[in-house]
């Protein structure tokens, strides 16, 4: 369930969430040793959102804080971060737009039950593009630009950086 209130250059958004999970498979070594656990689970949260157009300046940001468990136990799920957040900045032009978007997440838990936790991390990712011609447009991104090494798994490191080219035809 959500509001939302827009005022012309400005907007905020609030988004209140609660979901039940029957039977969703968590892998886990709970009980000392790696196997697939089937759990009912909740997950209940907020997530506040903001923006700001300011000329060409564009600015957003958004926090989410969430609550998963397993309702037998009321370990909190592994793998969900509790709170994660995310500012974003864009400059228009003429002909294009640059930005870059912030996103950090706390610590997570590695598996059901354990007191184990991934670190939280914050990456960065920047984004450019222009329009070269009619209906032509090429689209430059970096996604974790500054190479955070980060996991969101234990033991799955995500991956480094990465830049991306995207060339877009649009005649509709």
């Amino acid at each position: 369930m959500g509001i939302r209130a827009d005022y012309g250059d400005r907007y905020w958004d609030v988004a209140v969430f609660d979901a039940s999970y029957g039977d969703l498979v968590i892998w886990s070594n709970y009980t000392g040793s790696w196997k697939a656990y089937n759990v009912d689970s909740t997950a209940q949260g907020i997530e506040l959102s903001s923006g700001l157009t300011l000329e060409q300046w564009r600015l957003g940001a958004a926090f989410t804080w969430l609550d998963a468990k397993d309702d037998e136990t009321g370990f909190q799920l592994p793998k969900r971060a509790q709170r994660s957040a995310r500012l974003s900045l864009d400059r228009t032009f003429e002909q294009g737009q640059i930005g870059m978007t912030l996103i950090g997440a706390n610590g997570r838990a590695t598996t059901l039950g354990s007191d184990e936790m991934l670190p939280g991390y914050v990456t960065l990712d920047l984004r450019a593009s222009y329009d070269f011609a009619i209906d032509w447009n090429a689209e430059l991104s970096v996604k974790n630009a500054l190479d955070k090494e980060y996991q969101t798994a234990k033991d799955y490191i995500n991956p480094g950086r990465g830049v991306f080219l995207t060339l877009n035809y649009s005649a509709f």
